[in-house]
């Protein structure tokens, strides 16, 4: 019997998943079977310019210049640190803004800093 029961929510549950995705006006997933895999693809809906990864790294990049403009003279581990984001993500930000012309690096390498021009 348990094994009955088993089987009954497996299958209940990849039609409650199709049925919530039908409603919220997803695509259904595409089911892929192997001999040794089940595997459930769900394809993601496209991004609306105003949301999502672009939007977070558009407000990701003003709080840098902000960040950068009250507090010149700081290097990306400094700059990092203060804005709570790795440093990998701070060379990009600081990359954005350096080729927009909104940013210059002034003084050596080892004691120079980011600024606003």
């Amino acid at each position: 019997m348990q094994r009955t029961d088993l089987v009954e929510n497996v299958g209940s549950g990849i039609r409650r998943m199709r049925n919530e995705m039908k409603s919220s006006g997803l695509q259904e997933p595409k089911f892929e079977i192997s001999e040794d895999w089940f595997t459930v693809i769900f394809k993601r809906p496209p991004l609306q310019k105003s949301e999502g990864v672009s939007e977070g790294v558009f407000e990701g990049v003003n709080e840098l210049l902000k960040y950068i403009s009250k507090n010149p003279e700081k290097r990306v581990p400094q700059l990092a640190k203060a804005l709570g984001s790795p440093a990998k993500t701070i060379e990009r930000w600081v990359k954005q803004l350096k080729e927009e012309g909104k940013i210059e690096f002034k003084g050596s390498p080892k004691k120079g800093g980011y600024r606003v021009k």
